[in-house]
């Protein structure tokens, strides 16, 4: 059987639930409510299941082979729990199942899980599972994209390349990407790259709009303007008002800080580049 007819036959399901769990991780979780998300790919579709509706998106064949690809990958790695002294913590938990078309000696399920008490980013085949999963449902509205960012946010670093760590502008690759500030903060631009004498100059004649996130704060700027832009309840989190992606902003204990960004807007896209 073709490594296509085999993907396309496969079933594989990601489920997210994020509940708070007592003191003894091996309690139930308190008042649990149900998943925040559950995504199915099989027979050539995508589905995506959320508080906010349905969702089905067809899978192309190469999308399919990825993500069984991916999968098979992601099984191998272990999470990183962490340690905390609370009385209770919320858990984001992480249940994938695959049952291949190659039979019960392919099939398997893992679990993994966050602590927010003391927060890891993803294990990075984990981490491009996911990508690749949110890549393959594509453009999402509000709801349902921040249904998925309960997952998406905990995606580990993406490595941008070298013009990134040189100081050149690069396109994110990913529908949401997350990257590490090793060297404080960074400019982000939606919208084409701009050229000498024509700063605003996109495919489609919307505006691109320059941002720079320099911790704590992200400011919109312009040739005439200079506005902050006002974070969320937590302070980490900003919606770019052009409407082009969302930014978070994570601490992880002795690592770099983790920004995580969404584009909403695939057609414009998101830059970035070192301040």
């Amino acid at each position: 059987m073709r490594d296509s007819l085999v993907a396309e036959a496969s079933s594989i399901e990601l489920r997210v639930d994020q509940s708070w769990h007592p003191d003894d991780l091996a309690v139930l979780p308190d008042d649990y409510q149900g998943p925040e998300l559950v995504v199915v790919a099989h027979a050539n579709r995508i589905v995506s299941l959320t508080p906010h509706g349905r969702l089905v998106r067809p899978l192309s064949s190469r999308a399919a082979t990825a993500l069984l690809d991916a999968t098979s990958l992601a099984r191998t790695e272990q999470f990183e729990l962490g340690v905390d002294t609370a009385l209770s913590r919320l858990i984001t938990a992480f249940y994938l199942r695959v049952d291949h078309a190659r039979g019960p000696s392919h099939s398997f399920s893992v679990r993994g899980a966050v602590n927010h008490q003391a927060p890891h980013p993803l294990p990075g085949l984990w981490s491009t599972l996911l990508r690749v999963m949110r890549d393959a449902i594509g453009p999402l509205d509000a709801g349902n994209a921040s249904a998925w960012d309960v997952a998406m946010t905990w995606t580990s670093p993406f490595d941008l390349g070298p013009t990134f760590r040189h100081g050149g502008v690069v396109a994110l690759p990913h529908l949401v990407t997350s990257f590490s500030l090793d060297d404080g903060g960074v400019y982000l631009r939606t919208g084409q790259v701009p050229i000498a004498g024509d700063p605003y100059r996109t495919m489609d004649a919307t505006p691109s709009v320059l941002y720079r996130l320099d911790e704590p704060s992200c400011t919109l700027v312009d040739e005439n303007t200079r506005r902050p832009v006002a974070p969320d309840e937590s302070g980490r989190q900003w919606t770019l008002p052009c409407g082009g992606g969302v930014l978070a902003l994570h601490r992880e204990w002795r690592t770099p800080p983790r920004l995580v960004v969404r584009v909403d807007d695939p057609g414009r896209g998101i830059y970035v580049q070192k301040l």
